[in-house]
């Protein structure tokens, strides 16, 4: 299945979510997704089906206390790019500051 964003659409979005995440949910995220990938490798499927679960619980928990400010500024920034799917790469451009974001889409804090 071929995107219709660009890599830098999906790292602006990316990066939305994980400003407005707690170190905390973002830890149990990825802890949850290690155990994914070691069950993809080494259990059978009732084994991986749970521990995916369990990375989709832990992605809904840190979701779900977002604030509905915070969500609203993840939307903008989908919608943004949604709404400008050719925008070119922006990425690896701009000040190392702003770790090369377009300023359209930084959150307003």
């Amino acid at each position: 299945m071929k995107s219709i964003l660009g890599k830098s659409a999906h790292s602006r979005i990316l990066y939305a979510y994980l400003a407005r995440l707690t170190p905390a949910h973002i830890d149990e995220i990825r802890d949850a997704a290690l155990a994914a990938q070691r069950a993809a490798l080494n259990e059978g499927m009732r084994g991986q089906i749970e521990a995916q679960q369990n990375m989709m619980l832990a992605t809904l928990t840190a979701v779900g206390l977002m604030s509905d400010y915070d969500r609203g500024l993840v939307d903008e920034v989908i919608r943004r790019n949604l709404a400008n799917p050719d925008r070119e790469d922006t990425y690896t451009k701009g000040p190392v500051s702003d770790g090369g974001m377009d300023p359209r889409d930084r959150p307003n804090c």
